[in-house]
């Protein structure tokens, strides 16, 4: 898997980081929708019961206000019936009132059932929810209750769930209650929210991956292309990418290659010169671990020197000082081989007209019995 991930392309390790945080982010967003119906749910379950908690204070409240002779019993009773009929939360949700036989004392949009014993009333399922309520009521004090009951203005039942809580003085059962569908709504909703915010981050993500992608890929393919190009011995290769465009380290190691390349080009001009004959270059040093430029640099003040000293040689033997030899000890390696050759040719030549030249005085001095051998 390692040698895989490192064989790939710089294009396809981004790939594949861009998948797997797209894969993270699913992954991320799938257990927090596993979880989301439930919390809205059991969000919607706290509230109701803080509503009918509030409710039940209300009721209280008159309930008092009896118990302090403000208010007759009737008139109690009276003035919390009417105050939780005309209470609303979230738009249309209400409350209602049944006593513990079970009778409706009072319900906003069922008017009808008010004063009706409801002991026989059951949802599609066969559950008789108000025995329900009253049962709830009777063994805890307060709790929900899952059936079914049609919202209003709709005809057919859908799941419900109601917290009813007891106020005992009066027997009252007080409830209100949750739609189901309407916390599917909800979750829906924060769904396709969900969906949208990923197809916008993923959106992004892959955008900002292609960019990079794109900025990395391009100035690598022209090193490449440049490095290949190098290897081959062309020197004449241009970049192709705007440094401007690059950032950070990545526009050092194109800079830093560019000079390289720059360095590279004029080592080759150089030699090429030296090649031609031509001496009269400098190289330009850049640095104490430049081997090649300080190295190219001494082979161009060794050739000199060597020229200086065999000119040297040809004006010291024009001007009749036929015993001077170049000087090698300045030279090392091929050069004082080349030096060292150069004075053993004008040695041998020397040595020759030596000879001749005590000949011919013999010569002049009368004694012929020298022998002027073939040279």
């Amino acid at each position: 898997m390692r040698e895989r991930f490192a064989n790939m392309t710089i294009r396809g390790k981004l790939r594949m980081i861009l998948g797997v945080s797209i894969l993270a982010l699913v992954l991320v967003g799938s257990l927090s929708v596993i979880t989301l119906k439930q919390n809205l749910l059991e969000e919607k379950r706290l509230k109701t019961k803080h509503v009918v908690e509030t409710a039940h204070g209300m009721v209280v409240h008159q309930y008092k206000l009896f118990q302090d002779g403000k208010l007759s019993e009737g008139e109690a009773k009276q003035g919390a019936v009417s105050s939780l009929r005309a209470l609303r939360y979230e738009g249309s949700e209400y409350f209602w009132i049944n006593d513990m036989n079970p009778v409706v004392i009072m319900h906003p949009y069922n008017l009808e059932m008010e004063g009706m014993d409801q002991s026989a009333s059951e949802d599609p399922t066969g559950k008789k929810f108000f025995l329900e309520f009253v049962g709830t009521v009777k063994n805890h004090g307060a709790g929900f209750v899952e059936y079914m009951w049609p919202k209003p203005g709709i005809k057919d039942p859908v799941r419900k769930i109601s917290y009813v809580k007891g106020f005992e003085p009066w027997g009252w059962v007080i409830g209100s209650g949750i739609y189901v569908d309407d916390v599917n709504s909800l979750f829906w909703k924060k769904v396709a929210q969900f969906i949208a915010i990923f197809l916008v981050i993923g959106g992004i993500m892959a955008f900002v991956t292609w960019g990079v992608a794109r900025s990395i890929r391009r100035p690598l393919v022209d090193l490449l292309r440049m490095t290949q190009k190098l290897a081959t011995g062309d020197v004449d290769v241009k970049a192709e990418s705007n440094i401007a465009d690059m950032k950070g380290s990545f526009a050092v190691l194109y800079q830093s290659f560019a000079a390289l390349v720059d360095h590279i080009r004029a080592s080759a001009r150089a030699v090429e010169k030296v090649a031609q004959g031509d001496l009269d270059i400098a190289v330009e040093v850049k640095s104490e671990r430049d081997v090649l430029g300080k190295n190219l640099n001494a082979m161009v003040a060794t050739l000199k020197n060597l020229i200086v000293g065999m000119d040297k040689l040809y004006q010291e033997q024009k001007a009749g000082d036929i015993s001077y030899l170049m000087p090698v000890d300045g030279f090392a390696g091929v050069y004082r081989q080349v030096a060292t050759g150069v004075n053993a040719t004008v040695g041998l030549h020397v040595n020759n007209v030596a000879k001749i030249l005590g000949i011919l005085g013999s010569y002049a001095e009368g004694d012929f019995s020298a022998i002027l051998e073939k040279l």
